[in-house]
């Protein structure tokens, strides 16, 4: 006689069985390829120690440089006359002029639109990015074109 499967167990059938393997994980086999072995480990550290190595080197160079400007400063400070050594060596504690020209991430306007500045730049020629249906008001460009023939039809 044939036993009945108990409350919260399922009878497998080949079919079923198919069913259930594809929706199981595969098996691991060996490490996981998440965690770090020991190749993968030293290839790390070797490339971390030639990182190292080249931040050590421009750091180096940073201050030679440094090093270089400063004795050259202090060279052309000593190879002044007395009067204007003192006038060099005293701090300027003077303000910033109040219409100090400022830098900032945008250009200049003239460089922004060089066709309302009177110039034949970019924004002029219909340069890149251009796709023929810009312009300003009045200016006779393929917009005004077209709505002038839409005025002439009477639509």
């Amino acid at each position: 006689m044939k036993k009945k499967p108990r409350a919260g167990e399922a009878e497998l059938t080949p079919k079923l069985q198919r069913i259930v393997d594809l929706l199981l994980p595969p098996a691991r086999q060996g490490e996981p390829p998440g965690l770090p072995t020991r190749d993968n480990a030293i290839e790390f550290a070797r490339r971390e120690a030639v990182a190292a190595a080249a931040a050590a080197r421009r750091q180096s160079t940073w201050e030679a440089d440094m090093w270089e400007k400063h004795t050259l400063q202090r060279a052309a400070l000593r190879a002044l006359p007395p009067h204007l050594r003192a006038a060099a060596l005293a701090p300027d504690v003077s303000p910033f002029p109040p219409d100090r020209q400022m830098l900032y991430q945008t250009p200049p306007e003239a460089y922004r639109a060089p066709a309302a500045a009177g110039g034949a730049g970019v924004a002029a020629e219909g340069g890149a990015g251009d796709e023929g249906g810009g312009g300003a008001k009045g200016d006779g460009g393929p917009r005004a074109a077209k709505s002038s023939r839409l005025n002439v039809k009477g639509r």
